[in-house]
C-alpha cells in the first residue's frame, strides 16, 4: 500500500523524530603506563647501559602483565617491552665492554 502524500508535499512528521543515541564504546586499545614506561626505560638503559634503567624496564614490564585486564591483553605490546627490557639486561651484562676488553687485552 503505497503512502499517501498531503496536500504539502511533505510526508514526514517532526513530532515523532527522536534522535539516536550513541552507544558509549568501550576503550578498544587502553594506555598502558607501566608498559610505555617500560619500553623507554628499556630503550634508554641499552643507549646508555644503565643497570638500573634496565631493571627498572624489567620490573615494569613484570608490573604491567600482572596489572593487565584479561580482555585488553595486546600480546605485541607485552612483547615489544620485554624484549627490549631483556636485550638491555644482556646488552650490559653479558656483551663486552670496550673497558673489559681493555683491561682483560693488558692484563696479559
Amino acid at each position: 500500500m503505497p503512502i499517501q502524500l498531503k496536500a504539502s508535499g511533505d510526508p514526514r512528521r517532526e513530532a515523532d523524530v527522536h534522535t539516536y543515541p550513541r552507544p558509549a564504546l568501550p576503550d578498544q586499545a587502553p594506555l598502558d603506563a607501566f608498559l610505555l614506561m617500560g619500553l623507554v626505560m628499556g630503550m634508554l638503559a641499552m643507549i646508555f647501559k644503565q643497570k638500573l634503567c634496565a631493571w627498572a624496564s624489567l620490573l615494569l614490564t613484570f608490573c604491567a602483565v600482572a596489572n593487565g585486564k584479561a580482555g585488553h591483553a595486546n600480546v605485541s605490546q607485552f612483547l615489544s617491552s620485554s624484549t627490549f627490557a631483556v636485550f638491555a639486561l644482556v646488552s650490559i651484562y653479558l656483551l663486552p665492554t670496550r673497558q673489559r676488553l681493555a683491561a682483560a687485552d693488558g692484563s696479559t
